[in-house]
């Protein structure tokens, strides 16, 4: 496993591509090489310049790989289902040139889902007609990623509406593993409530990407109390280094092994919109921790 850590441009704060405060893509590569990952992912798209034969140099140089690309879209919006498959396409057709063959797909943030971490039980829900839109709309994005030979791999998400397990439980149920795999987030399925070693039992055979974080859970009590948003949360400090917060990633590491998981670890330490200046330290001492731990 210690081949394949890797990280994502959240841990500098790159939510958005264009957003102003977001480091430059050389910086990021930068800290991520001397911080000893082999891997990043791509972020969203137009966060990394369009020349792919520039990308994959200065990825070369650096000595690090693409993990995988992302969308995020709401999987319900069929009125706007059009142009949210050409989003679909012209990402496919990037990462199609830089030789990525893993998509995560994530449903899109719905405001009235907001303010529900850690509240699986009260947080809204879609009806069933949705839902079967939902899936309906999913196997479009499916057949779309497909035709670039790329392989989906759904993640779950605070903020949008397959989050909780009952939702990544529909939605396994309706698509089989022949169309869509799984990228599971331990940080997400731990504030959603759920237990990360049964998540990995249970869909051990269909995870194909792991997003680890850590979190602290006097943080989460008080998140939860003030109804705050995950931005907001995570800018209070609810995500830690690795190895700081209370997820025992140790056993998690031990239960990936044992469902012969071959696929990266990436570390995601999100600082919504707190001070980020210690990004690099930060990433160093998770991807330390980690490496101890998967050894």
């Amino acid at each position: 496993m210690l081949d394949r850590i890797a990280c994502a441009p959240c841990c500098w704060g790159v939510e958005e591509a264009s957003h102003a405060t977001n480091p430059s893509w050389g910086k990021v590569l930068m800290d991520a090489s001397d911080s000893g990952f082999r891997g990043i992912e791509l972020g969203p798209d137009g966060f990394f310049p369009e020349d792919p034969e520039l990308v994959k140099s200065a990825f070369r140089v650096r000595g690090l790989q693409v993990c995988a690309g992302k969308v995020q879209v709401p999987f319900c919006d069929s009125a706007n289902m059009s142009a949210i498959l050409e989003e679909v396409d012209t990402v496919c057709q990037r990462l199609d040139s830089l030789g990525v063959k893993n998509l995560l797909i994530m449903e899109g943030i719905h405001t009235e889902r907001y303010g529900y971490i850690g509240q699986n039980v009260t947080a809204p829900r879609l009806n069933m007609e949705n839902k079967r839109t939902m899936i309906v709309n999913l196997e479009r994005i499916i057949r779309v990623a497909s035709q670039y030979g790329l392989r989906c791999l759904l993640h779950p998400g605070i903020g949008g509406y397959i989050s909780y397990k009952d939702e990544i439980d529909f939605v396994m149920s309706q698509i089989p593993g022949t169309k869509l795999g799984l990228c599971i987030d331990i940080g997400h399925v731990f504030l959603d409530g759920m237990d990360p070693l049964g998540i990995i039992r249970q869909y051990g055979s269909r995870i194909e990407h792991i997003h680890v974080k850590d979190i602290s859970t006097d943080k989460l009590r008080l998140a939860i109390r003030d109804k705050l948003e995950w931005v907001d949360a995570y800018s209070k400090g609810l995500i830690t280094p690795l190895g700081d917060g209370d997820i025992k990633l140790q056993q998690v590491m031990s239960a990936l092994k044992a469902a012969d998981y071959q696929g990266w670890i990436v570390v995601e330490h999100e600082h919504g919109t707190a001070d980020v200046s210690q990004v690099s330290r930060d990433l160093k001492r998770s991807r330390d921790y980690l490496a101890q731990i998967v050894a």
